[in-house]
């Protein structure tokens, strides 16, 4: 039997060859990153008002490099999850 008759048909359209992710499972993950970069920096803003936030905040005059790490990583997560999301293929 040929390669076309044992091909994967999604949607109506053949697999391709070497392609491990389709673009279903794509849009997943970017659902995911975009989820994973939104609850990242709402937990970093909700840190920002704790107690020992406050007590850095007060001496060093910044916030705790807990804060800036999950804003920073919440920020790239958004941003590639928008970018897979958007993304034209």
């Amino acid at each position: 039997m040929s390669d076309r008759q044992w091909s994967d048909k999604t949607y109506g359209k053949p697999a391709q060859r070497g392609s491990s992710v389709n673009a279903q499972q794509l849009k997943l993950l970017a659902i995911i990153l975009i989820v994973l970069g939104a609850a990242l920096i709402i937990w970093g803003f909700n840190l920002s008002g704790s107690a020992a936030n406050e007590v850095s905040r007060a001496f060093t005059g910044s916030s705790t490099d807990e804060v800036v790490y999950r804003y920073i990583a919440g920020a790239v997560s958004l941003a590639a999850g928008l970018f897979l999301f958007l993304r034209k293929k």
